[in-house]
């Protein structure tokens, strides 16, 4: 791009350039006055190339604040050359070049020869903004009269940049700064700075080797001529040397030249200005060599420079430091005491070689600042650059730091100093083992104190001794990183004897910090000092001791990173000891933290907290803890011992918190008081671990939790090894004072002593049933027994909880006096619980009874409760029965059980299994390569099952081999995916959570026993244990599967109570190597398995001397002499069994409990049965394998006002059907459901009632098979759904519903979703995959719901019966939806018959929709009246189903259509009623050839065809949709006693039926030459074989949506099956069809055939021949046709072909001429009455118009010799129209349009406009230019004159607004101006875009003007 010569003025932008690539060149142009830029350039994309050039161009008076050239560009590879130019007067800078973006590269930049003058910006006239090297060159310019010349920043330091300023001139520069270049070196030489008053002249960065020479500073009247260093640049640790010499500074005396420059000696941030030699004359002539900065003399006070030797200041002398110390190395500056050194900001002593201060207690040195006039005056201070450094009894105030060091030194030892006052008391880095002493010293009121920092690979130590640290603002001591990841080796920190009021912090992440801390006081009292110690390393040696750690936010935090170093340390290296200390704390925080922040690197440690006191002095304002100690990853050693906590009781607050994993553990001997939580732990233990938690005082804790839980001591511990908590004294506590989560804890010798916790013990995780924990010899508090037991909380409460075994216990706190006696139930005062032990009665004589705890009801005991009996329950105590519970209440005296206190809740009761196996688990692996991996299947429930890979991690497999008795330590893999092959079966576990130590699978955490989900057995989990075996060197082969002992069996011997025989068969793959079996048997509520080896020979064995009364869990195994077989089959057996239970409940209420009454054990009768506000559901009812219920009957239950369910039943993993029966019961009022039920089960409902419930009945989690039953009940006014049933399963067997009798009303069930109000049916059932599904529902009234009906929903192949029948539905929403997945192969049926649905409201959707696949749908004698919906009854799409509609009286509904029919082969409708208001009486889908719908013999509401076709919307109407076979109809709505004498004439295939013309075409028709068009009511269908004759001059109109179907058979090449044609006898040119109100028309043209047919359609114009394809006029639709776009308006009338073809060849198809309507819309034509005159002839229908102004007033077919004369005249009175505008248009379409006045007379020739044609036939279109509005008009034709003529009346009906009057308005409103029309008495605006030319001519007719 080249612009030259070009002046740009007052624009916005002179030139805008955006990423134009190449170049610009700018040459000879002037830009002035811009009100933004003069030129800008913006291009942000990378390494473009791009070249500027401007020159000699002239850049003046543009606006301010916008620079007048603007670059803002990517600039590598960019070259920007700016020279002979000049500008001034410009209100913003001159030039802005700014790089967008930091990149590698060059670019470069040439600014020079230009003028720059009077800029009137503050910030400069040239500003670079740098991100990317550059080669700059300034060179011969000129600057003058401005506040700033060059500015040159950037964000990196640049070391490859070249910035070359030369030649340049500045004059009269007044602002900040002449010239300033940041973070690059500068060549500056032969530059002249005249009479600048600027601050600065020449300011460059420090660290950098710049060249300034021979440069002349001439009348400089600012600060400084030349600045060595930027603020950014502050580092006083060095000195950095810049050569300024041989420039001309203006003057000669060095002391002159010094003042002028601002360096070290001014600045100790700055650098060293070398200035010598130097020029004395403005010609450059003259060198002087002489400096100022030798050593000072003191003989005025004034002292400052550079040492050239060593010196001595005496003392008693107060000195001025005006200029910076600088103590080269191997010298030596000596201080003595009583000196005092005043400095002036900024300046300070820089020591190289050795600073000594020797001053006294008495005569102290004295450094300070000169003035104090706040911070911005400070002195800089000691800067130790590589000196050393040695004070004694020194004050230092005042300055940034005190003392600064870079590190070098060895050793810094400063004795009886005092830092006080300064930015930091000391500042620097620890490097190369430096040690720094701190001695007898004060360290006051500082920013910060000792603020210090490390290096990659060095070490350090700070020792601080008797010091004292107080009132700095932040650290008194920090330690941390110079830069990120450059840590240190080791750092060691020790301080004794100190006191600190803030914080010591380490925090530099090194790999190995030692801090030690003795007797010293650490008193925090800010916020910024909340740690009173901070320390972060890869391992800590801490040692806190003797110390007092107090005030406001006192805490010790120490934490851990990641150094990445490979250093370990010692284990004696790796100690945290906090010993000997007292802590009083007065706010929020911790008081010791130890974490390691989630790192799985983190180090071994062992921790020591002991013989500390804790104590919070007020009441903090949220929870905190004393102790907190969180390690996820790392296993460490923690010893907690003879500590003293006094703690405030606040919710939430804990003294010790140990979540953590640990190789051993001792809690002991402290004594913990007053608090609201004592001790939690959460611990994963390491194997074989010692943890012991003994001789402790828990004392007077509420136990009152910020959460859920409430506790005092929280354990849960998880390993393979007990935790041991003995001889503690647990006393006055409240709420629970243990709450247990594993039963990995033995108690032993503890005192229980508070009599009014809830629990002293409470097992608080389920999961753990029939383990045990042993809690035996324990002082409870008591002797009594019951009072014991209640304050138990273990199984006797929830069946899934561990059993807490506290017997025998001691009497007292002495470990002799064990307590082995048991109470009696029934105890004084009517008080009972505890075990009933034998048989006991319940009178109503004792009545009421109170209970104190827990009742137990074992296996052979028997509890009578007698009618009229009353039972008070304390709150958490229930009933657990195992034996026989027999509640004797009756209708008049019922049984009562009822909570003592108002608004506690007791537990219930608990019917148990006579045993359970539950706590049976084993594991194998299966299917691996070797025995030690493959597919984990655990037994459980009597099923081995899989392991969802779903979470299931290293940790999870840990577990599973530890169970498998191989170290876990020796290497674990875990897999998923399915690793070794799918499983079959349950999946019993998803979502394991194992830590890793756990010993068994059940202490992890998991989605529970089979609630596993979506999960699937391609997702079964494996392992691979990788450790030694811990029994035997045999394994299990998990690859074979038929090596295992088979058909084990038991006989009972002659002595059955404790003997028997096991039998078993061998394996049926025998091997040569087998050498024996083993007999594993396990005890209930055991992990240990009792192993008995047999020889090889035996296989029959007798099992004598068994435990009375106890469960047996039996396999066996072939053992080889290479592996050792998977499991046998596994075999349960009970010795001694007793009498069965038999428990009965009769006419009891139960009120006020947590779980209501819950049935898993054997009951025989439940009978008037009431369960009121129980917190979970009122009966829970629990099948399971042992369960030896089956099937339960239930009378008169009622079940009200629980807050889940009414009643619950869970069927889960039976293998038997089980069966429940509900009569005459309510369920009302329930927050849950009525009924849920979880599983498998066959329920039967009788006479029951369901209201105010969520669900009354929720069905959900079915797997095998199952029956709802409901029969006569009465449901209303519940929330969401009456029935609802879902299953889960994919391998159930069958499922029956039946719904029958019962009343369903007044439910609502609306809900709010998705931002709209939503509706609920009253019955959801979705089944999957069921193959065989019964559904019956019948006789029932639903009335008044607000609420849809039945919803179904059935998926898979499956056979389902659906039958619903003589159903009431009123004053609802829709009736049914059913729907069937499309793969479904199966037959079935869904029937509705004599159901009434009446007063439905529901516009959105059908009132019966049913989507089925492979079904027979009937639909027979149901009524629908006066309802509202989408439609009455609609089908789906799918394929291969029939349906059957019949009988049906459909009739006053409001609907789009009464039945919608959608893609179905077979369906017959037939003998229905049909008269509603709606669109549609029957619609059906989508055109689909093979598709036909049998629609003969219904009423349609209407006895005449042409109304009968309106109300069928299906082909006829619309030949876009399937064809209807509708007639005959019915006539008459009585048709069923005289069906034959109602029936209409003709047949789908009568194509002239009356005046009705259209329908099939079976044979031939033909359409004869006449004058009036043939108007078609029905499609046209040419079916194969036939054909449709047009003669030549027929006009065919098609009404709306009307059109003509080819059919074509066609089965390749040589096939003779005949084609359908449409033929015109004369030229197809002749044959017209005109498609009415349409916006597009489709041509179907459609082959039957099993080959791949397609079709290609053509056009013929101008005799070529063009194939059609999509474009915005035709889309074509293959399979169906062609669809023409807007025939009216787009395409002309043509010649079509539809030629089918096959990958054999084609088929020519005949050619169809269309013609389409192309002006405005008509309306269907009146009867025409033709007439002829004189050889002419003439049709003038009635049409309608719809435009306000140009109207077509008709199409007329002439035929005559002469040119005719056409007028209309508007009638009463009869108004001339004239002149009209007429348009001649002929078949080839070409036009002429004319005024009429110019209508070619008789003396023309005919063919005057060459339009003749032989057979004298012209289409006349004329339109009026006129307003006009609706009339009769005469329509008057005339042989060449009006004489002789024939009129015609034509009424035209206009559609459009009526203008009443035009005007113009504007400039000249005479004859131009805006348009605006008149309607209404209102005048308005004409659109602009429909004002076309030949409107505006119309407009200006209208208007009067020609």
């Amino acid at each position: 791009m080249v612009i030259k010569h070009a002046i740009f003025n007052q624009t916005n932008y002179g030139l805008y350039l955006y990423s134009v690539p190449g170049s610009v060149e700018i040459e000879n142009c002037t830009f002035t006055r811009q009100t933004r830029h003069a030129f800008r350039f913006s291009n942000s994309y990378n390494g473009l190339n791009f070249i500027f050039n401007m020159s000699k161009s002239l850049i003046e008076k543009n606006v301010i604040n916008y620079p007048a050239i603007s670059m803002d560009i990517s600039c590598r590879n960019k070259q920007i050359s700016i020279v002979n130019n000049k500008f001034q007067e410009n209100g913003g800078q001159d030039v802005y070049l700014r790089c967008t973006r930091e990149e590698e590269g060059l670019w470069y930049l040439n600014f020079s020869n230009n003028i720059l003058e009077n800029n009137k910006y503050t910030s400069g006239s040239i500003h670079v903004y740098q991100r990317v090297p550059v080669r700059a060159r300034f060179l011969n310019n000129t600057f003058s009269d401005m506040f700033m010349a060059v500015g040159v920043t950037a964000t990196r330091i640049l070391q490859t940049s070249s910035f070359i300023v030369m030649n340049n001139r500045f004059r009269r520069i007044i602002g900040k700064a002449v010239f300033e270049v940041q973070k690059m070196k500068v060549e500056f030489s032969n530059n002249t700075f005249e009479n600048c008053s600027a601050k600065n002249g020449l300011v460059v960065s420090k660290f950098l080797d710049h060249e300034i020479h021979y440069n002349k500073f001439v009348n400089m009247s600012g600060y400084y001529s030349v600045v060595l260093g930027y603020s950014s640049d502050n580092d006083n640790t060095s000195i950095y040397q810049i050569d300024i010499s041989r420039n001309y500074w203006g003057f000669s005396d060095p002391n002159l030249i010094r003042l002028h420059i601002l360096d070290i000696f001014n600045d100790v941030n700055k650098g060293y200005g070398v200035i010598v030699p130097y020029y004395t004359n403005y010609k450059l002539v003259d060198v002087a060599d002489v400096d100022v900065t030798e050593w000072f003399t003191t003989e005025n006070g004034s002292i400052g420079g550079q040492l050239v030797s060593s010196v001595t200041l005496q003392g008693n002398r107060n000195y001025t430091a005006n200029k910076t110390i600088i103590i080269p190395a191997n010298m030596t500056l000596e201080i003595n005491g009583n000196t005092t050194i005043s400095f002036s900001k900024n300046v300070g002593v820089v020591v190289q070689g050795k600073l000594t201060v020797k001053g006294t207690s008495l005569s102290p040195v004295v450094l300070k600042q000169l003035t104090l006039v706040g911070n911005a005056q400070r002195w800089a201070g000691l800067i130790l650059e590589s000196g050393e450094l040695y004070a004694e009894h020194l004050v230092l105030s005042n300055a940034s730091s005190c003392v600064s060091f870079t590190g070098e030194q060895s050793e810094i030892s400063l004795q009886n100093v005092k830092l006080h006052y300064c930015q930091a008391a000391m500042k620097g880095t620890l490097t190369n083992n430096m040690t720094m002493i701190l001695n007898n010293s004060l360290v006051t009121n500082n920013n910060q104190g000792l603020d210090l920092s490390t290096k990659l690979g060095s070490s350090g130590s700070v020792i601080l001794f008797n010091s004292t640290f107080i009132n700095n603002q932040y650290y008194a001591l920090q330690i941390g990183q110079e830069i990120y990841g450059q840590q240190a080796e080791n750092i060691s920190v020790i301080a004794e004897n100190c006191v600190f009021t803030s914080s010591i912090s380490i925090k530099s992440c090194n790999p190995g910090i030692s801090l030690s801390i003795k007797k010293s006081r650490l008193e925090m009292t800010n916020r910024n000092n909340q740690m009173a110690v901070s320390a972060f390393g890869d391992y800590l040696n801490v040692h806190i001791q003797d110390t007092e750690i107090g005030g406001e936010y006192g805490m010790i935090y120490l934490g851990f990173c990641n150094s990445g170093s490979s250093q370990t340390g010692s284990v004696f290296d790796r100690q945290i000891n906090i010993t000997r200390n007292v802590f009083n704390k007065t706010k929020d925080i911790r008081t010791i933290d130890i974490f390691d922040n989630y790192l799985f690197q983190v180090k071994e440690h062992k921790i020591n907290i002991s013989d500390n006191s804790f104590t919070s002095l007020t009441r903090p304002s949220y929870a905190y803890q004393m102790i907190r100690i969180n390690f996820r990853y790392t296993d460490n050693s923690i010893i907690i011992k003879n500590n003293i906590f006094h703690m405030e009781k606040l919710p939430g607050t804990y003294a010790v918190y140990i979540y953590s994993r640990i190789f051993s553990l001792h809690f002991e001997n402290n004594q913990l008081f007053n608090g609201s939580q004592a001790l939690l732990l959460q611990v994963t233990n390491r194997p074989k671990a010692i943890s012991l938690i003994s001789n402790n005082t828990f004392d007077s804790f509420t136990g009152v939790h910020a959460g859920s839980h409430d506790e005092v001591v929280h354990l849960n511990f998880v390993s393979d090894t007990n935790l041991l908590v003995k001889e503690n004294q647990f006393r006055n506590n409240n709420g629970t004072v243990i709450r247990l989560l594993t039963p990995d804890v033995i108690f032993y010798g503890n005192s229980f002593e508070n009599p009014t916790s809830d629990y002293n013990i409470k097992f608080d995780s389920t999961g753990f049933r029939s383990q045990v924990v042993n809690a035996s010899f324990n002082y409870w508090g008591s002797a009594d027994l019951k009072a014991i037991s209640q304050k138990i909380y273990d199984e006797a409460y929830d069946f899934d909880l561990a059993q807490i075994m506290y017997l025998p216990f001691l009497g007292s706190w002495n470990i002799s006096d064990v307590q082995e006696t048991t109470s009696s139930f029934v105890g004084e005062n009517s008080q009972i619980g505890g075990a009933v032990n034998g048989n006991i009665t319940l009178s109503r004589d004792g009545s009421p009874f109170t209970v104190v705890s827990n009742i137990e009801i074992k296996y052979a005991d028997v509890l009578i409760i007698e009618a009229g009996v009353k039972i008070y329950f304390p709150e958490n105590v229930g009933i657990t029965v195992v034996g026989s519970l027999l509640i004797l209440g009756n209708s008049t005296h019922k049984v009562e059980m009822l909570s003592k206190k108002v608004g506690s809740k007791w537990r219930g009761i608990e019917f148990k299994p006579e045993f359970d196996n539950s706590g049976m688990i084993d594991v194998r692996l299966v299917n691996g390569k070797s025995p030690n991996e493959g597919r984990i299947e655990l037994y459980y429930n009597g099923q081995w099952g899989t392991v969802c890979d779903d979470g299931f991690d290293r940790n999870d497999a840990k577990v599973i081999c530890r169970m498998l008795g191989y170290d876990p330590e020796g290497g674990v893999t875990n897999y998923n995916y399915g690793q070794f092959g799918a499983g079959t079966g349950m999946i019993w576990l998803r979502y394991v959570g194992c830590n890793g130590g756990e010993k068994h699978i059940k202490q992890c955490s998991s989605n529970g026993w089979g609630n596993t989900g979506s999960c699937s057995h391609s997702e079964d989990a494996g392992v691979s244990c990788n450790g030694a075996h811990r029994i035997s060197k045999r394994q299990v082969d998990k690859n074979s599967i038929e090596d295992k002992p088979r058909n084990l069996t038991a006989h009972q011997v002659v002595d059955v109570i404790t003997s028997i025989t096991l039998e078993w068969t061998s394996p049926s793959d025998s091997k040569s190597n087998l050498t024996g079996y083993r007999i594993k048997l396990q005890k209930q509520n055991s992990d240990i398995f009792s192993q008995i080896d047999l020889l090889p020979n035996i296989t029959m064995y007798t099992l004598q001397n068994l435990d009375l009364s106890t469960l047996y869990y039996i396999t066996i195994q072939a053992v080889y002499t290479d592996h050792v077989s998977a499991n046998s089959d596994s075999l349960m057996f009970r010795t001694a069994k007793g009498p069965k239970p038999y428990s009965i409940l009769r006419h009891v209420t139960v009120n006020d409990t947590l779980n209501g009454v819950i049935l898993r054990g054997n009951i025989q009768e439940v009978k008037g049965l009431h369960s009121f506000f129980s917190k979970n559901t009122g009966l829970t009812i629990d099948f399971h394998d042992l369960t030896p219920i089956k099937y339960i009957e239930a009378y008169d239950v009622i079940l009200r006002n629980n807050e889940k369910h009414g009643l619950l039943v869970q069927t889960y993993y039976q293998r038997e059907e089980t069966a429940i029966f509900l009569t005459n019961s309510s369920f009302s009022s329930n927050n849950g459901n009525g009924i849920e039920v979880k599983g498998n089960l066959n329920i039967s409902v009788h006479q029951c009632a369901f209201f105010q419930n969520t669900i009354s009945i929720n069905i959900r989690d079915t797997t095998t098979s199952g029956s709802v039953k409901v029969y006569n009940s009465d449901f209303y006014q519940n929330s969401q759904y009456v029935l609802s049933l879902e299953n889960v399963g994919y391998s159930m067997n069958h499922y029956n519903v039946e719904i029958k009798g019962c009343t369903v009303r007044d439910h609502d069930t609306r809900y709010y979703s998705s931002w709209r109000w939503q509706i609920r049916p009253l019955f959801r059932i979705i089944l999957r995959q069921v193959p065989m599904v019964s559904v019956n529902i019948t006789d029932n009234r639903i009335y008044n719901n607000v609420a849809d009906g039945f919803y179904i929903y059935y998926t898979g192949n499956q056979v389902h019966n659906t039958y619903i029948s003589r159903n009431l539905y009123t004053n609802n929403s829709y009736f049914l939806y059913l729907q069937t997945t499309t793969y479904n192969k199966k037959i079935s049926n869904v029937t509705l018959k004599e159901n009434r649905v009446l007063n439905c409201q529901d516009k959105d959707h059908p009132l019966v929709f049913c989507r089925i696949s492979k079904a027979k749908l009937e639909i027979k004698n149901c009524t629908f009246f006066n309802n509202t919906g989408s439609s009455i009854i609609e089908t789906g799409e799918f394929e291969s189903s029939e349906i059957i509609i019949s009988g049906n009286d459909v009739r006053n509904n409001t609907v789009k259509s009464a039945f919608d029919i959608t893609m179905v082969n077979n369906v017959t409708i037939h003998h229905n009623i049909l008269h509603n208001n709606a669109t549609c009486e029957l619609h059906v889908t989508e055109y689909a050839d093979w598709l036909t719908v049998n629609a003969k013999y219904n009423y349609y509401g209407y006895k005449d065809l042409k109304n009968v076709i309106e109300r069928v919307c299906g082909f006829d109407k619309d030949m876009g949709k399937i064809r209807i076979d509708y007639i005959p109809f019915l006539e008459e709505l009585e048709f069923f006693p005289a069906f034959n004498s109602y029936v209409s004439s003709g047949s789908h295939s009568t194509f002239f039926n009356g005046d009705v013309i259209g329908g099939d075409i079976v044979t031939s028709v033909t359409l004869s030459s006449r004058l009036e068009p043939y108007v078609i009511d029905r499609s046209i269908f040419i079916r194969p074989g036939a054909k449709l004759i047009i003669e030549k001059g027929v006009t065919v109109r098609f009404k709306a949506n009307r059109g003509i179907y080819v059919r074509v058979n066609f089965y390749g090449m040589y096939d003779s099956a005949p084609l359908a044609s449409l033929i015109s006898l004369s030229s197809p040119k002749s044959v017209y069809m005109v498609f009415e109100d349409q916006d597009s028309v489709t041509i179907n043209c459609y082959a039957y055939s099993s080959l791949n047919v397609q079709f290609k359609w053509e056009k013929r114009t101008d005799n070529n021949v063009v194939e059609l394809t999509d474009t915005d006029r035709y889309k074509i639709i293959q399979g169906v046709g062609f669809k023409i776009l807007n025939p009216r308006r787009d395409i002309d009338k043509g010649f079509y072909r539809c030629s089918p073809y096959s990958k054999d060849g084609f088929v020519v198809g005949k050619w169809i001429s269309l013609e389409f309507a192309r002006e405005f819309p008509m309306a269907q034509p009146a009867p025409v009455t033709a007439a002829k005159y004189d050889g002419v002839v003439i049709q003038c229908p009635a049409i309608s118009v719809s435009h306000p102004t140009v109207y077509m007033i008709g199409t007329f077919s002439v035929s005559t010799t002469k040119p005719p004369r056409i007028q209309f005249n508007k009638m009463t009175p009869i108004v001339p129209l004239g002149p009209l505008e007429y348009i001649w248009t002929v078949p080839s379409g070409a036009t002429s349009r004319r005024s009429f006045d110019e209508m070619p007379d008789s003396s023309i020739p005919w063919d005057y406009e060459h339009y003749w044609l032989s057979d004298n036939n012209r289409v006349l279109r004329i339109s009026y230019a006129r307003l006009i509005d609706s009339g009769t008009y005469n329509c008057t034709v005339s042989n060449g004159g009006l004489s002789d003529s024939m009129t015609y009346q034509v009424t035209i009906q206009v559609y459009g607004p009526l203008i009443t009057g035009i005007r113009l308005v504007g400039k000249n409103s005479t004859r131009s101006g805006r348009v605006e029309i008149q309607h209404a008495g209102v005048y308005g605006r004409v659109v602009y875009s429909s004002l076309t030319t030949n409107t505006a001519k119309v407009i200006c007719r209208m208007l009067g003007f020609e």
